[in-house]
């Protein structure tokens, strides 16, 4: 069975051009995969966000949330999100491919599944009519997250996405 890798983040970074992941969280992915550039990038999978416009810079939220602190980045219209994850759900369980798709975070995997996974774990999801959607947590990249700045979770992550595409075939040119 043919397998097609769809790489899904909240949405179109402020700093990028408007296509999904053109920010600082698709360079990473980009030095994270190995391409050469965005376009080879883009040649090689199928970039999507879960919503089509980019967040708010001015968060609306409280200024604390338990311990943590708010940022602008923080902002993300959950409820818009579980009704267009829902959609594009529905729409990749229709493709007669095998879906596999690398959720950006937690939140984008709230908005495909509707649970939290664990990170780097992944849920088959399967539609009324027998297809099947594989939704795997990869770390949001973006450069706010204070994950990246460990060298072991650079590396665990690279691990990771080599073997996602060995165990589903995926080659890139």
């Amino acid at each position: 069975m043919e397998h097609q890798l769809y790489i899904c983040g909240q949405a179109p970074s402020r700093s990028g051009d408007g296509r999904p992941l053109t920010g600082p969280s698709g360079k990473r992915l980009v030095k994270l995969f190995g391409f050469r550039d965005y376009e080879h990038m883009a040649s090689e999978v199928t970039l999507m966000n879960v919503l089509d416009r980019p967040q708010s810079n001015i968060c609306q939220m409280p200024a604390r949330r338990g311990n943590k602190k708010w940022h602008a980045g923080d902002e993300f219209d959950r409820d818009e999100a579980a009704v267009k994850g829902f959609g594009l759900m529905l729409e990749l369980m229709s493709a007669s491919h095998h879906p596999v798709v690398l959720a950006l975070g937690v939140d984008v995997c709230v908005a495909l599944t509707g649970r939290k996974i664990k990170r780097y774990k992944g849920k088959a999801l399967r539609g009324p009519d027998g297809h099947t959607v594989d939704v795997w947590h990869f770390p949001h990249p973006s450069g706010a997250s204070h994950y990246w700045n460990d060298p072991s979770n650079v590396a665990r992550a690279e691990k990771f996405l080599r073997a996602l595409l060995k165990r589903y075939s995926i080659a890139f040119e």
